[in-house]
């Protein structure tokens, strides 16, 4: 988000994460210039209701850490706390729709499977879940290496 900000000189965000994160986080705001524009809030996002009034969410490297049924709570928490018209963001490496390649994406996935409850996703597996929570418009773009933005909208 700190380089976001300072790409994007009209741009306001928040970081929600729990309190020990978002205490550290305020260091690396300001050490970024841009307190006045980016700041935190503490939210347990599996047991707090999320705040309100936001254009969007964006998630990085998130999805890929838990389970269908998990990712799924956590889109139903977005679509519940965007405003209409706002967008989901996942930042994510995602798999072929084969689910075969690339190469990184399934051995990341493996990683994932080992350590959490997670994996690496296909656009189409990803579209599943948004669409479940009520996001449309899914779409996907790529961005650097093998990685994609997935996004999608909460109807106006």
């Amino acid at each position: 988000m700190i380089a976001l900000a300072q790409a994007l000189p009209d741009i306001r965000c928040t970081i929600m994460e729990l309190p020990s994160i978002c205490e550290l986080a305020r260091e690396y705001i300001a050490e970024g210039g841009v307190s006045e524009r980016v700041d935190t809030v503490s939210v347990d996002m599996f047991r707090e209701k999320w705040p309100a009034g936001y254009d969007a969410h964006f998630f990085s490297n998130i999805f890929h850490d838990w389970s269908f049924d998990t990712c799924r709570e956590l889109a139903k928490s977005s679509f519940e706390a965007l405003e209409p018209g706002g967008k989901i963001l996942l930042h994510e490496m995602l798999l072929h729709d084969s689910g075969h390649s690339p190469y990184p994406a399934i051995n990341f996935s493996l990683l994932m499977a080992i350590g959490t409850l997670g994996q690496q996703f296909t656009l189409p597996q990803l579209e599943d879940i948004l669409q479940s929570a009520g996001f449309v418009k899914v779409s996907s773009l790529n961005t650097y290496g093998y990685y994609s933005i997935v996004s999608a909208e909460k109807p106006a």
